[in-house]
């Protein structure tokens, strides 16, 4: 199974007065598998998700992760609230999702498998509907 490896970015920290800053990723409008960017976090487990799209009407995006052979979804009750960002207004190619951080919470550090990584969107008044996804080698965060 092919998988992508989040970036690892030794300039991704923490500072007080801008959050994380991330060393920007190239991202081609004509190459739809550079729109979803997943990098490491501070913490094995600990990820940011960055996301770009096209026009998109106004609604919410969320990601939904499944461990990529069994189809077990993961971090279910806590990954759909930790990532959602509205959506006002985006009328054309561009980010629709700053970097915005998420926990895989089944597995331990250094234990990576396949998860896949589902982006929805539900747009206002309207059913929720997968736009895209990726395979990603992660690991889980250890408690």
């Amino acid at each position: 199974m092919e998988m992508n490896i989040p970036i690892t970015d030794a300039n991704c920290r923490w500072n007080a007065t801008d959050g994380f800053t991330f060393t920007p990723v190239d991202i081609d409008s004509t190459d739809s598998n550079s729109w979803l960017q997943i990098w490491n976090g501070e913490q094995g487990g600990i990820y940011h998700y960055a996301f770009y799209w096209p026009a998109l009407s106004d609604g919410e995006i969320y990601l939904r992760c499944f461990e990529a052979t069994k189809d077990t979804e993961l971090s279910a009750s806590r990954l759909k609230p930790r990532t959602t960002v509205r959506v006002f207004g985006h009328n054309e190619f561009g980010q629709v999702v700053p970097p915005t951080e998420f926990t895989i919470y089944e597995g331990d550090w250094e234990d990576y498998y396949a998860v896949r990584v589902e982006v929805w969107h539900k747009p206002t008044g309207g059913k929720p509907h997968k736009l895209m996804e990726k395979i990603y080698r992660m690991e889980g965060w250890m408690r």
